[in-house]
C-alpha cells in the first residue's frame, strides 16, 4: 500500500490493532521468572551497599540482560518481562505467592499461569532459598500486631495486598519524564549531589538514593539502546521493504529516547511506554497508569499537525 494513503487510512491501523490485540488473547498466559533469576543474582552481586543502592544496582542489571523482543506489527516497543503474557514475580517483594500456588497455579479453575519445569527448578534451586526469610512480605508479617495477624488469619480481614505487591496506585511525573528526557535529569542529580555535603548527618543517605537514580537513569538508558540494536538488525535481515522502514525508524527512536527529550509525538510514546514498562520490571502491580496523558502528550501531537 502507498505509504502516504497507509497514514490516513483507518482501516489500516485497525487491521494491525486487531492483530496485536488476538496475539494478546490467544497467547497462553505463563509465569515469567526471568526478572526474578536477574533480581537474584543482582541482590548477590551487591550485598552490603545500602538496599536502596541494592535495588537501583539490580534494576540496571535487568536492563542490561532482559530477553528484547519485538513482535510483528509493532511501532512502540518495549515489554517488562520476556513473553507476551507473563506474570512477573516479585521475589524481593513476596516470593511466597508463586510458593503457595506451586503444585496449582497451572491449572487452577480461574487465571490459570503455566508454569514449565525448568522455570519451577529455578524457582525451588535459587530464588526460594535465597529469598526466604528476606522479603518485605516477611517482614511485615513479623511486625504486624498479634491481634491483627489472628483476625487476618482467620480471615476476618484481608490486609496483605499492600504486602505482597507494589502499591500500584501511582502515576509517575510523565509530563516532566518524556520533556527532561534522561540526559536532564542526570544534570539535575548530579548537580544535587554536588551540592551535598557528606561531613553533615544526612547526607550521606541522600547521597545513596541520587546514586540509585542514577543507576537507574543508566539502566533506562541501556535497555532503549538494546531495543534500538535490536530493530536495527531485524531491519537487515526483513525483506519486507514497508517493514524494514518501520523497524529502522523504531531504531532511530529507540537511539533518541528517552535519553533525549521528545521532539514529536511518537518520540513522546516511546518514550512514556519505556518509562511505564520500567516502573512494572521494577515492582509488578496492578493500577500503575499513565495519568493524563492526553493534557501532557497533547502538545506534541499539536506540533506535528503544524
Amino acid at each position: 500500500m502507498d505509504k502516504n494513503r497507509r497514514i490516513s487510512d483507518q482501516s489500516y491501523y485497525m487491521e494491525r490493532i486487531n492483530r496485536l490485540k488476538q496475539r494478546v488473547i490467544s497467547t497462553r498466559p505463563e509465569m515469567d521468572l526471568e526478572n526474578a533469576r536477574i533480581l537474584t543474582n543482582g541482590f548477590k552481586q551487591s550485598q552490603g551497599e545500602p538496599l536502596v543502592v541494592q535495588k537501583a544496582r539490580t534494576f540496571r542489571l535487568q536492563c542490561q540482560e532482559k530477553t528484547i523482543r519485538i513482535w510483528d506489527d509493532e511501532l512502540i516497543v518495549g515489554c517488562s518481562g520476556s513473553k507476551i503474557r507473563g506474570g512477573i514475580l516479585c521475589a524481593d517483594t513476596c516470593w511466597s505467592v508463586l510458593n503457595d500456588e506451586l503444585d496449582t497455579i497451572s491449572e487452577r479453575p480461574y487465571d490459570p499461569f503455566y508454569l514449565d519445569s525448568d522455570d519451577r527448578k529455578l524457582f525451588e534451586q535459587e530464588i526460594k532459598p535465597f529469598w526466604k526469610g528476606r522479603s518485605n512480605y516477611e517482614q511485615w508479617l513479623a511486625q504486624i500486631p498479634d491481634d491483627t495477624k489472628a483476625l487476618r488469619d482467620t480471615g476476618v480481614i484481608y490486609i496483605n495486598r499492600k504486602a505482597v505487591r507494589g502499591f500500584g496506585e501511582t502515576t509517575a511525573g510523565y509530563e516532566w519524564l518524556v520533556r527532561e528526557g534522561l540526559e536532564g535529569i542526570e544534570s539535575k542529580i548530579k548537580a544535587r549531589r554536588e551540592e551535598l555535603d557528606l561531613t553533615r548527618p544526612g547526607d550521606y543517605e541522600k547521597d545513596y538514593y541520587l546514586k540509585s537514580l542514577l543507576l537507574v537513569a543508566d539502566g533506562i538508558r541501556i535497555l532503549a539502546s538494546r531495543y534500538g540494536r535490536e530493530a536495527e538488525m531485524m531491519a537487515a535481515a526483513e525483506s519486507d521493504p514497508d517493514r524494514r522502514d518501520e523497524l529502522l525508524e523504531i531504531s532511530r527512536i529507540c537511539n533518541r529516547v528517552p535519553a533525549q527529550p521528545a521532539s514529536s509525538f511518537r518520540e513522546a510514546l516511546q518514550s512514556l511506554y519505556f518509562y511505564q514498562t520500567c516502573i512494572f520490571m521494577e515492582q509488578n502491580a496492578a493500577s500503575y497508569n499513565p495519568g493524563r496523558m492526553d493534557q501532557y502528550l497533547w502538545p506534541y501531537f499539536q506540533n506535528d499537525l503544524a
